[in-house]
């Protein structure tokens, strides 16, 4: 396999802020721009995916649908969020046939415009690659899987991280030289862990680093779904 396969490009609907920072927080503007790209991920690589529904939801209500997007034969997408000045408590959610729904978290409120993000589409057989080949979680149907990236103050992808959940997830995995690897206890240059076996609800996910503090939040794991995150100072 090469080492985009299973590298996933993570990221959150947009750039987000802790909700418990907000007192003096910019004025949000009234509509924010989120753009990217949507590829599928599979063992010979990566590629453009057309047709990809991109749904905006607020959290608490995942019956309704405020705005979608679908991915352009590039695989590129653009959405508007009208904010009424406020910051949008949200989430994305990535669908399309034969692949796994991809829900997409910010690292807390949405506040701010966000470029380039990309959304990583995959199959049931390539998560089962992952979650047990490579890093032999033997995930349960019943559990949730959360795949983040951890990054420093400028969004850069950090290594030396370690992450942990409440409730605890069965097992923690990071990548190393670009793959999952079960025997690796911290990040790799590109920032990206997974958390297997976790309970399905409600889990909040935290992540340690020498020199930086990283707040935890709060996000809704589901089973038989993909879950990605940011964790950033």
């Amino acid at each position: 396999m090469r080492g985009a396969v299973l590298g996933f490009a993570i990221v959150a609907a947009c750039g987000g802020d802790d909700g418990a920072t907000m007192v003096d927080a910019p004025v949000v503007p009234p509509v924010l721009h989120c753009s990217g790209k949507a590829e599928e991920y599979s063992a010979s690589g990566t590629k453009p995916l057309e047709g990809v529904r991109i749904g905006g939801y607020h959290t608490g209500d995942e019956t309704t649908e405020v705005t979608y997007v679908m991915t352009a034969a590039d695989g590129t997408y653009s959405i508007d969020l009208p904010t009424g000045g406020q910051p949008i408590d949200g989430y994305f959610k990535a669908t399309k046939d034969t692949y796994m729904d991809t829900y997409l978290y910010p690292d807390g409120l949405v506040t701010k415009d966000l470029t380039g993000a990309r959304v990583a589409m995959i199959t049931p057989d390539t998560f089962t690659i992952l979650t047990d080949t490579l890093c032999g979680a033997n995930q349960l149907a019943t559990n949730a899987a959360i795949v983040a990236i951890v990054t420093d103050h400028d969004d850069t992808p950090i290594a030396g991280a370690t992450i942990g959940s409440s409730p605890a997830a069965t097992k923690y995995c990071y990548n190393e030289g670009g793959f999952p690897n079960r025997s690796a206890t911290q990040t790799d240059a590109d920032g990206i862990a997974y958390y297997l076996n976790v309970p399905a609800g409600r889990v909040t996910v935290s992540a340690l680093k020498t020199g930086l503090t990283l707040p935890s939040h709060p996000i809704t794991a589901r089973a038989g779904v993909v879950t990605t995150t940011l964790i950033r100072p």
